[in-house]
């Protein structure tokens, strides 16, 4: 069950790689990049101290190596805790990448001239389609008991003075054991001269969960803003 429990939690963190490039859960943590990273409301960080998150921690950066650095991760906080007595599933999370391919973007690049370069690489269906193939190898890699069997792109959600936001749907199956559907909405930024990307995820329940989500990363993505 933990195994499992990891894999769709990376899977919907690959999901990001479709976008071009307690009382204590409301603190801020800090990447080693040095930026602020808010917890989403509701959200507790996964630290290196505890054993199950520092596990969760160490395969989030190798499912990512070579395409995102894994700037931070959080989950629901009664998830959380589920997770480290029992290795209850996780459901809902929220992952801080920043695409390696961003590297080369000038120091000097505005915000909104970001966004209108990510809002054209959005338009390119073969990177979806990469993102998708990137998936399902790593899943073999790591002979999964669990299946990709679709990657919906929901393509372009929002966008505002802060963010594009963008989303995907997840269909998974394990063991046979039925389809899993998890939606992801994506927010892509320029903050404090590095692009962020935040994932946010849930089990899908028909648009209203995209609905929610995107509300919530809005929220999110003017308070990673805020504090850079």
């Amino acid at each position: 069950m933990v195994r499992a429990t990891f894999l769709i939690f990376i899977l919907t963190t690959l999901a990001a790689q479709a976008a071009p490039v307690g009382k204590t859960s409301q603190q801020d943590a800090s990447s080693p990049y040095g930026l602020a990273l808010p917890a989403p409301n509701g959200y507790c960080e996964l630290t290196r101290t505890d054993p199950a998150d520092r596990e969760m921690l160490a395969i989030t950066e190798q499912m990512n190596a070579g395409h995102n650095r894994v700037l931070g991760v959080f989950t629901d906080c009664s998830q959380r805790a589920a997770m480290r007595r029992k290795g209850a599933v996780l459901t809902d999370h929220a992952i801080y990448l920043s695409p390696v391919s961003a590297d080369g973007l000038p120091p000097s690049m505005k915000r909104s001239e970001f966004l209108n370069l990510v809002a054209g690489e959005l338009e390119n269906t073969d990177a979806f389609e990469r993102a998708e193939d990137i998936v399902r190898d790593r899943l073999s890699e790591a002979d999964a008991a669990i299946s990709l069997q679709d990657l919906v792109n929901l393509g372009p959600l929002y966008r505002d003075h802060s963010a594009l936001y963008t989303g995907v749907l997840t269909r998974t199956e394990q063991g046979g054991a039925g389809i899993d559907v998890t939606a992801v909405v994506i927010g892509l930024t320029l903050v404090a001269g590095q692009v962020v990307s935040l994932n946010l995820s849930a089990p899908y329940e028909g648009q209203p969960t995209i609905d929610r989500l995107l509300a919530d990363q809005r929220r999110n993505i003017d308070r990673l803003i805020a504090a850079n």
